[in-house]
């Protein structure tokens, strides 16, 4: 929360150039939002050389659903990147906070979510979007995987649904 407050504000001072911007993927985000307001999914990018599969690119996120549903609303901009930043973070705390309420209290599963967010892996690699995105949604798998083993059958869809949102 800490980091997604300063990122806005530092946004909104003007500290960031343009050429930042796009070490965090906003183009490929904007090319991606602009691509969902005129009705289809982007899978290709035609401004990177001769043209670029927009899908391999793990800094583009195109297929991402969060993503996907922020695009719905209009383009990327860095200040919805920060939001979107804020929102990975809110939904990792509750998966992590799920995860670890299946085995103790509530006090202990708010400490445990509040230190796997602010870990010194999840702090160290807040530069760079996918990674974190990835470890941070990691406490989801495990949910999944938990149910599963449980033969709960909505475990398939957190699995599911968690590896998508890594991807």
């Amino acid at each position: 929360v800490i980091t997604s407050v300063a990122s806005f504000l530092k946004t909104e001072s003007g500290s960031y150039s343009f050429m930042h911007d796009s070490l965090f993927g906003v183009s490929y985000r904007f090319l991606t939002s602009s691509s969902v307001q005129h009705g289809f999914i982007p899978l290709w990018d035609p401004y990177s050389v001769f043209g670029y599969p927009l899908s391999t690119l793990i800094d583009s996120s195109s297929l991402n659903p969060l993503v996907l549903l922020i695009s719905l609303f209009g383009t990327y901009s860095v200040t919805t990147l920060v939001i979107e930043c804020f929102l990975f973070f809110v939904i990792a705390f509750v998966g992590t906070y799920l995860w670890l309420r299946q085995y103790g209290s509530i006090f202990t599963a708010c400490i445990g979510s509040i230190a796997f967010l602010t870990s010194a892996p999840v702090l160290a690699t807040l530069s760079d979007f996918p990674t974190v995105y990835s470890m941070i949604l990691i406490p989801w798998v495990a949910l999944g995987i938990q149910f599963c083993l449980t033969r709960k059958l909505v475990g398939i869809a957190v699995l599911s649904f968690s590896l998508w949102m890594i991807m």
